[in-house]
C-alpha cells in the first residue's frame, strides 16, 4: 500500500490533533463557565456578608452620631477593621464631620494582579444612618471598603486548580479515543485499502475482500460488502463490455452499410482532397470505384474543376476554424454531365488524430423546382398562366416608386355577361373561354407591358413609358383599348360552340396626383364600371367626378344592410291580365323606399344585393310577406281561388339549400294552397344546372307550385331543353314586344314560342305590353295573358286593394 507522502495526512495523526484542539477547548470551556458560576456566587456572598455587618453596627452607629459621641463611633470602627478583607471603616455626621476613621494595612498577595486585571482592587459599600424616632432622617453615614484581593483570594487558587484538573482530564480521556479510533478503525481500513490496490482489472476480478470477524457487523463489514458487490458489478460491467464491443463492430458493419444506402452524397475529406471513406452514392455520382477511397483524385482534380475549387474552399475553412458550415443551392456535376442543386454541410471531425471535414450533400434539385413552382403559383394564375393580382401590385408598386416622367396606362378590362357563360355552360367552358381572352392580350401586348388576371372575368394591362405626353399617351391607349375590344367581341367558337363576348375598359393614365397602386387601380376600375353603365363594349378614360358615382354605390351597398331591419323594402303587386281584361294573377315585384332618396329603382339595388350576399335573405322576406298577404285577402275575401302571385327567385336562393323548406314553411305557417304561389326562375338560373334544376323544379310541382320561366329567349340556350324542365308558364321578355309593331322577325319568333308552347301545353305570359297595338299583335299570334303598363302598373298593397274593391 502506497504510505502518504506527508506523515500529517494520515488520518490517525490529522484525528488526533482534532481530537486533543477539541478536549482541550471544551475542559477550558466547561471549566471556565464553572469558575464564572463561583466568582458570581462569591460576590453574592460578600454583599450578604457586608450587608449583616452593617445591620449589627446600624443601632450604635446611629446612636454615636444622634449624640455626636465620638468615643463610641471610634469603638465601631476598630470593631469593624477586625474583620480580616475590611480595609478601612469611617462615620460621618449629616454635616460631613468625621466622628471616627480608621484605616488597616493589608500585605499583598499571589493573586493580587489578577484583582487588578479583571477590576478595582476595592469596593465601598455605603449605608445612610437613619434614627426613627426623628421621622426618618438620616444624620450621619457608615462608610465601609472592602479588599475585594483578600476577599477572592482563596477562590482564585481553587478555580486555578480547577482549570487545570479539567483540561488535564479531557487531554487524558483524547488519548484514550485516538488509541481506540486506531485499533477499531484506522487499521482495519489500512488493510482494505491494501487489498483494493492489490486488485488487477483484467478479463476477470478475483479478490475478495475481508475484515476481521470482530468488524462483520459494524460498518467495515458493510464497506468490506460493498466492495465485494462492487466487483461482482464490475466482473458483469467487463462482460457487458465485452458483449457491447462485439456488437459495436457489428453495428458499425450495419451503419457502413446505412450511410452507403442513404441518398445523400457523404464522404471525409482532409484538407489537401484525400477521401478517407466515402458511401455510395458518392461514388455513383461521381462513378468512382470501391478502391479509390484513399486516393488523392479529389486534390489533384481541383485545379481544373471550378466546382471543387469551391468545394475545397469550404472544407478547408471548416477544417482551420473548426466549425460546421452550410452552402445552400450548390450546383455540382456528375459523372454523366448531369448539374444537380445541392444543399451541402461541412462537419469538423477527427479521423484517426486527423482533422478532417465530413461533407454531405443533399439533392434538392426536385425541392427546389417545387419552390419554384409555388413561387409561380402565387404570383399567377391558375387558369391563363398569367400574372396574378399580386404580381400586377407588386410590379405597379415598384414602377410608381420609381416614378418615370414618361405616361403609363392601366387598362381595366372586364369581359360583358360572362356570368351567362359560366351559368349556362359551366365554370370548365368559362375557364376555356378566360384562357383564349388571355392568348389573345398575351399576343397583343410586347414582354414591356404586362398582362395579368385580376380575378374573375377581369384583366388589367400595364403599359409602360407608352409616350412622352399624355396627349400622345391617351391616343395610343385609346387605339390599342378599342383594338381589344373589337378583338373580343369577334365570336369565339370553342368545341364547335359560339360564343358572343363583349368588354368594358377602364383607363387610368398615371403619373397622377393620388400615385400609388392601389388608388390607380381604383380609379382605373371606377372608369370600367362607368363604360358598363353607358351601355359596355367601349373604353372610358378615368375622370374625377366618377369616384363620386362609385361612392354613391358603396354608400348603397352599406344602406342596403340596413334597409331590411328598418323596413324599407316593400311589394308592388303588378296584376296579370286574360283576353277580356279579368285578373288572373299578380307578380311580386321588389321595391326600396330610401328614407333620404325616395323610391330607388330595382336596376340600382337589385345588383348589390346580389353581390353583397344579401339577396337570400330578402328573398325568404319576399316569400314570407307574400304568403302572409295572400292570407290576408283570403280572410277579407279579395282573393279568388284561380289567382296566384309569382315570385323571382334568384340563381343563390334557387340553389340554396333550404329553399323548399322554406316554402314548406310559409305555406303551412299561413294556411294557403300551394297553386295560389308561382316561382319564376329566368333561363340562365335553368339551364346552369340542367339536373339539378329539373329535380328542384319538380319537387315544388310536387308540392302544388306552379313554375314559371321568365325573360324567355334572351339566354344562351336553344329551344330544346323545354320538353324536360318541368315548367307551367313561359314569360315571353319584353324585349320582344318592343319591336312587334315594326319587326316582322319578332312577329315570327313570338308565332314560333306559342306553337312550342301550346305543344307543351304551357301557359304563355306577355310581358312589357304598353300599348293597344302590341296587346293586339300578342293577340294575334296566340297570346291570351298579358302583363305590362296598357293594363296596369306595380303598385302598392293598399292602392291594389282599392282597386280590387272597386272591380267587386
Amino acid at each position: 500500500m502506497a504510505e502518504p507522502s506527508n506523515v500529517k495526512s494520515r488520518l490517525a495523526i490529522k484525528l488526533s490533533r482534532y481530537t486533543i484542539f477539541a478536549a482541550l477547548l471544551i475542559g477550558l470551556l466547561l471549566s471556565s463557565l464553572q469558575v464564572l458560576n463561583d466568582f458570581i456566587h462569591q460576590e453574592d456572598e460578600l454583599d450578604y456578608i457586608v450587608l449583616e455587618i452593617q445591620e449589627a453596627s446600624l443601632p450604635s452607629a446611629v446612636r454615636s452620631v444622634t449624640t455626636l459621641d465620638k468615643s463610641l463611633a471610634e469603638e465601631i470602627v476598630l470593631g469593624l477593621l477586625k474583620y480580616n478583607f475590611i480595609e478601612e471603616a469611617e462615620i460621618v455626621d449629616d454635616l460631613g464631620v468625621v466622628l471616627a476613621k480608621d484605616k488597616k494595612d493589608i500585605p499583598v498577595t499571589s493573586t493580587t494582579w489578577l484583582t487588578d486585571f479583571i477590576g478595582d482592587r476595592h469596593k465601598n459599600y455605603r449605608v445612610e444612618l437613619i434614627d426613627r424616632q426623628y421621622q426618618g432622617m438620616a444624620p450621619g453615614q457608615l462608610n465601609i471598603v472592602v479588599n475585594l484581593d483578600q476577599v477572592f483570594d482563596a477562590f482564585y487558587n481553587r478555580s486555578g486548580f480547577v482549570l487545570l484538573s479539567g483540561v488535564l482530564r479531557n487531554v487524558l480521556l483524547s488519548f484514550i479515543l485516538i488509541f481506540v479510533f486506531l485499533s477499531v478503525i484506522t487499521r482495519p481500513l489500512e488493510k482494505l485499502s491494501r487489498q483494493f490496490e492489490s486488485i488487477s482489472i483484467g478479463d476477470q476480478i478475483d479478490t475478495t475482500l475481508t475484515v476481521g470477524h470482530q468488524h462483520r457487523d459494524n460498518e467495515l463489514g458493510a464497506l468490506s460488502d460493498a466492495g465485494n458487490h462492487l466487483l461482482i458489478k464490475v466482473n458483469e460491467l467487463l462482460n457487458e463490455n465485452r458483449v457491447f464491443n462485439d456488437s459495436l463492430i457489428e453495428n458499425e458493419h450495419r451503419l457502413l452499410q446505412l450511410i452507403d444506402s442513404l441518398p445523400q452524397h457523404i464522404s471525409a475529406q482532409s484538407s489537401d482532397g484525400t477521401i478517407h471513406f466515402c458511401n455510395q452514392s458518392f461514388k455513383e455520382f461521381y462513378g468512382l470505384d470501391a478502391g479509390l477511397e484513399s486516393n488523392k483524385w479529389l486534390a489533384e482534380g481541383e485545379e481544373s474543376n471550378s466546382e471543387w475549387v469551391g468545394l475545397g474552399g469550404y472544407r478547408q475553412r471548416c477544417i482551420k476554424e473548426g466549425r460546421q458550415l452550410q452552402v445552400e443551392a450548390m450546383v455540382l456535376t456528375s459523372v454523366a454531365n448531369k448539374k444537380l442543386m445541392f444543399d451541402v454541410e461541412f462537419i469538423p471531425l477527427s479521423h484517426f488524430n486527423e482533422r478532417v471535414s465530413l461533407v454531405v450533400a443533399n439533392d434538392v434539385t426536385d425541392q427546389i423546382k417545387s419552390q419554384e413552382h409555388i413561387v409561380y403559383l402565387a404570383t399567377h394564375d391558375e387558369v391563363t398562366r398569367l400574372p396574378n393580382r399580386y404580381s400586377l401590385k407588386k410590379r405597379l408598386s415598384d414602377v410608381v416608386f420609381v416614378g418615370k416622367d414618361e405616361t403609363s396606362a392601366v387598362l381595366f378590362l372586364d369581359l360583358d355577361h360572362f356570368k351567362n357563360i359560366n351559368d349556362s355552360e359551366g365554370h370548365a367552358v368559362g375557364d376555356t373561354v378566360l384562357v383564349e381572352v388571355a392568348r389573345m392580350l398575351s399576343q397583343q401586348f410586347s414582354h414591356k407591358s404586362m398582362v395579368s388576371r385580376f380575378g374573375g372575368d377581369e384583366f388589367v394591362i400595364l403599359m409602360l413609358d407608352v409616350a412622352e405626353t399624355r396627349e400622345d399617351a391617351a391616343l395610343i391607349v385609346d387605339g390599342v383599348a378599342r383594338t381589344i375590344i373589337e378583338r373580343i367581341t369577334r365570336v369565339i367558337n370553342l368545341n364547335e360552340k359560339i360564343f358572343h363576348m363583349g368588354g368594358s375598359i377602364g383607363i387610368m393614365m398615371f403619373p397622377f396626383e393620388d400615385n400609388d397602386a392601389e388608388s390607380l387601380l381604383r380609379f382605373a376600375d371606377t372608369a370600367m364600371y362607368e363604360a358598363k353603365n353607358k351601355g359596355r363594349k367601349q373604353a372610358v378614360f378615368y375622370q374625377t367626378g366618377m369616384s363620386r358615382r362609385v361612392e354613391y354605390r358603396h354608400k348603397m351597398e352599406m344602406q342596403l344592410h340596413d334597409a331590411l331591419h328598418n323596413q324599407q323594402f316593400v311589394i308592388f303587386f303588378q296584376p296579370q291580365v286574360n283576353v277580356a281584361g279579368d285578373i288572373v294573377g299578380f307578380e311580386a315585384l321588389l321595391r326600396w323606399f330610401h328614407p333620404d332618396n325616395g323610391l330607388v329603382s330595382p336596376v340600382e339595388f337589385i345588383p348589390l344585393l346580389e353581390t353583397n350576399g344579401l339577396i337570400i335573405e330578402v328573398s325568404e322576406w319576399i316569400v314570407d310577406q307574400v304568403c302572409q298577404q295572400i292570407n290576408n285577402w283570403k280572410f277579407s275575401g279579395l282573393w279568388l281561388d284561380y289567382w296566384k302571385v309569382c315570385i323571382n327567385i334568384s340563381t343563390e336562393h334557387f340553389y340554396h339549400e333550404n329553399f323548399l323548406g322554406l316554402f314548406d314553411g310559409a305555406l303551412s305557417e299561413y294556411d294557403i294552397d300551394a297553386k295560389s304561389v308561382c316561382v319564376e326562375i329566368t333561363e340562365s338560373v335553368a339551364i346552369k344546372n340542367v339536373d339539378f334544376t329539373m329535380s328542384r323544379l319538380q319537387a315544388l310541382r310536387d308540392i302544388g307550385i306552379s313554375v314559371a320561366l321568365d325573360d324567355f329567349g334572351t339566354g344562351y340556350s336553344s329551344l330544346s331543353y323545354l320538353k324536360d324542365l318541368p315548367i307551367n308558364v313561359l314569360k315571353i321578355d319584353r324585349a320582344f314586344v318592343l319591336e312587334l309593331e315594326t319587326s316582322d322577325v319578332d312577329k315570327a319568333i313570338l308565332r314560333a314560342i306559342m306553337d312550342l308552347a301550346v305543344a307543351l301545353e304551357l301557359t304563355v305570359v306577355v310581358e312589357g305590353v304598353e300599348t293597344l297595338e302590341q296587346v293586339g299583335i300578342a293577340r294575334a299570334c296566340g297570346c291570351h295573358v298579358f302583363q305590362g303598363f296598357y293594363y296596369h302598373k306595380p303598385m302598392p298593397i293598399d292602392q291594389l286593394e282599392s282597386m280590387l274593391r272597386r272591380a267587386g
